[in-house]
């Protein structure tokens, strides 16, 4: 690896953060130190990664230097792609310079190298597309090795056309070493300038060559349209001869139209499932979700007719049928947790109404949402029912009717054994609890917090501890997260302490 000419040394970066002399910064000096401390390089390197994310909010240019040290380079990567991008939208030119600092020194990982001025580059195609493009063909695109020469204008164009679509075409044009990234330049152009101009759209890109694009053409028009206008999108999708191709399109509408006639949406659901039966192909999920999303703004609606809708839904493979049935019970549990559980143990559905049935229910009585738990094999689900729970449980008085609040929320975090936390949704309750806790006692819930078993749950519950509590006592806050023995324990509350004072 090369020597670092340009990353400010890490004890100068903390020393610059901590002259900046705000209570914020200064608990971000104090988090640099203690992670410094820290041995175990996988462990440090997670605690400086959640410095410089939070540093980013205020300060992208200590945040990237910050991120530069990072041992892990798919951790620096990563870190990096957000602050840039952030960065670029907020100042081109400074988040310009800093990148072409950093895409002028090898780390001998090829897509780290070019990672920051990549993600500037993308960010700021908007504010500043002239510069956004230089950079591109004189900085990327000169690059012969990895996929940025490709990619970098491929997203620039895709993000530019929010904008300015017919500029974006001019980019993507400038696409000629890669077919396939210009195909997916265009298609994405195609969507966000049929969100402005449908039929401008069409002229400027239905008589393209490139094979692959007129492939999805239909079916990107139709979505991007069914932003402007979903009902003049839906007799488009109608029209399309492709079966694959109709089905897609009709159930991209019907994602939109759900937002304002979930009765028009929920009649596309049920033209596309028809004509999905049978059918294998990879956006089975996305349209089992398009169903339970339109399900749940139907019943919320009207419940008797989204019911009878659901009931009429065709089942089998690609069908949708259970998909409906989630959403019925999902929308109607706000209005009545009961009646909606009793409706779906009588349906057939997937399972994916559970956590939502568990989140109401819980308002009133934990113990029965908590028991929705059993009802399930899946680990995922387990897992996210129980999240529920906790976190509607958190947030309640416990001098109410109701009965104990984060206590009781604690108690089931301190329970839960034997489900696999998948997707964090353990660490995501023990966060919300703690938070919740800390801003009635926020010493209870900071001893809470220590004597959780020393994984992400712990560090995620007190950084909620010291976020919540620098709200309402700032120096105690951080008299309690720097006095905490463990270096990294001390280092992320110390980043929790300052996004309370953010």
């Amino acid at each position: 690896m090369s020597t670092r000419t340009h990353a400010t040394p890490l004890l100068a970066l903390l020393a610059c953060i901590a002259a900046a002399g705000s209570p914020r910064d200064e608990a971000l000096a104090l988090a640099g130190e203690r992670a410094g401390r820290i041995q175990d390089r996988f462990v440090r390197s997670w605690a400086r990664y959640a410095i410089a994310e939070e540093m980013a909010h205020t300060d992208p240019a200590r945040a990237a230097d910050l991120a530069d040290t990072l041992e892990a380079w798919t951790a620096k990567r990563d870190l990096l792609s957000a602050i840039m991008f952030a960065w670029g939208q907020r100042d081109p030119k400074a988040a310009a310079d800093w990148g072409l600092k950093f895409q002028q020194r090898t780390e001998g990982r090829l897509d780290v190298k070019n990672t920051a001025l990549r993600y500037a580059v993308v960010g700021m195609v908007e504010k500043d597309p002239k510069l956004a493009d230089a950079l591109i063909w004189k900085h990327l695109q000169e690059e012969s090795w990895g996929n940025t020469p490709r990619t970098a204008p491929m997203e620039a164009a895709r993000e530019l056309a929010r904008t300015d679509p017919k500029a974006a075409l001019a980019m993507a044009d400038k696409i000629t070493n890669h077919e396939g990234c210009r195909v997916d330049a265009l298609r994405g152009i195609l969507r966000e300038w049929a969100a402005k101009d449908p039929e401008a759209a069409k002229a400027a890109l239905a008589a393209r060559p490139e094979k692959e694009f007129q492939k999805h053409f239909a079916r990107d028009l139709a979505e991007g349209w069914a932003r402007k206008d979903p009902q003049a999108a839906a007799a488009f999708a109608k029209t399309i001869q492709d079966r694959y191709t109709k089905v897609i399109a009709l159930g991209l509408v019907a994602h939109e139209m759900a937002r304002t006639d979930p009765k028009g949406a929920a009649d596309l659901c049920s033209a596309f499932a028809a004509l999905n039966v049978g059918l294998r192909h990879e956006q089975f999920a996305r349209l089992g979700k398009v169903v339970f999303e339109t399900a749940a703004a139907f019943a919320r609606r009207d419940l008797q007719a989204a019911a009878q809708w659901a009931a009429s839904m065709p089942e089998g493979s690609g069908g949708c049928g259970g998909n409906a049935l989630d959403g019925v019970a999902a929308g109607w549990a706000a209005a009545d947790p009961k009646a909606a559980l009793a409706y779906y143990e009588k349906a057939k559905g997937t399972g994916a109404a559970w956590p939502h049935l568990a989140r109401e229910l819980a308002r009133t009585d934990a113990a029965a949402a908590l028991k929705l738990a059993a009802r399930t094999d899946s680990l995922v689900l387990k897992s996210n029912i129980i999240c529920e729970a906790a976190t509607v449980l958190a947030e309640r008085e416990p001098s109410t009717s109701l009965g104990p609040g984060p206590e009781a929320a604690a108690r089931i975090v301190d329970k839960w054994e034997g489900v696999v936390d998948y997707y964090t949704y353990r660490t995501g309750a023990a966060s919300c609890v703690a938070s919740a806790w800390a801003k009635r006692s926020p010493k209870a819930a900071a001893a809470w917090a220590a004597k959780l078993e020393p994984t992400r749950d712990r560090l995620a519950a007190l950084r909620a501890v010291a976020a919540a509590w620098a709200r309402t006592a700032p120096a105690d806050a951080r008299a309690w997260a720097d006095g905490l023995k463990d270096d990294q324990e001390a280092a992320h509350a110390l980043v929790g302490l300052a996004q309370g004072l953010r």
